[in-house]
């Protein structure tokens, strides 16, 4: 563990979700973490794992996305295909990183977001929900509404605002009360409390809105 976390370089991470889950690594909260990055972002991450003794694995496969704006659609492409991105299974066990490189070619929803630290309630929902969401855009958001029968939530679940950057799980959540999910988006709340305090703020405030969601009118406190 480097002697100052608080020295550490972070920007060449473009996402405040990528920073909060490599720092979870790094103070032993996490054990695997898997994020999408392009060609030239790679060299600087290498070199960030290096220095902090952390190892990475690149996927199989790239993943080229459908869309221009944000979505969780897209498709997987040759390692070979430009402008499409990477995973990135970095971790400071060099075998856990390699399974989930593994898991993921393999499919194996199960074992890698086990690997990944989703919860068991989570993992379920993305299972049954699988064969259908893949086939349209990837999103959760519909199955995870339907368990959601109440109108008023913490707002530590709120995954709408992740187009914009700002949310503290980088998975869906089984509804919008789970509490093993509030317990990770807490748990990288703090994380964000110590090393980024503004920050911290800014998504506490923004967490806190209402969101209109499939019909619905969301609000979070």
């Amino acid at each position: 563990m480097p002697s100052d976390i608080k020295t550490l370089n972070l920007n060449m991470f473009s996402t405040w979700i990528k920073k909060i889950e490599l720092l979870s690594i790094i103070l032993d909260k996490k054990a695997v973490t898997r994020q999408g990055y392009y060609d030239d972002e790679l060299p600087l991450i290498k070199n960030f794992c290096k220095q902090n003794k952390l190892y990475l694995v690149k996927s199989e496969f790239k993943i080229k996305t459908i869309e221009d704006n944000y979505s969780e659609k897209g498709i997987a492409v040759s390692k070979k295909e430009e402008g499409a991105m990477t995973f990135l299974y970095i971790s400071k066990d060099e075998l856990l990183a390699y399974k989930a490189s593994y898991f993921d070619i393999t499919h194996d929803h199960e074992n890698l977001g086990i690997l990944l630290g989703y919860p068991k309630c989570c993992r379920t929902l993305f299972k049954e929900n699988y064969e259908e969401r893949s086939k349209l855009d990837n999103n959760y958001e519909v199955p995870m509404l339907n368990n959601s029968k109440k109108t008023n939530y913490i707002f530590y679940n709120n995954i709408f605002k992740r187009d914009s950057g700002i949310t503290l799980l980088s998975h869906f959540p089984c509804y919008l009360d789970c509490n093993e999910s509030q317990k990770i988006a807490k748990s990288n709340m703090s994380i964000l409390n110590q090393f980024f305090p503004k920050t911290a703020k800014h998504f506490s405030t923004v967490l806190r809105t209402n969101f209109k969601a499939h019909e619905r009118i969301i609000k979070f406190h």
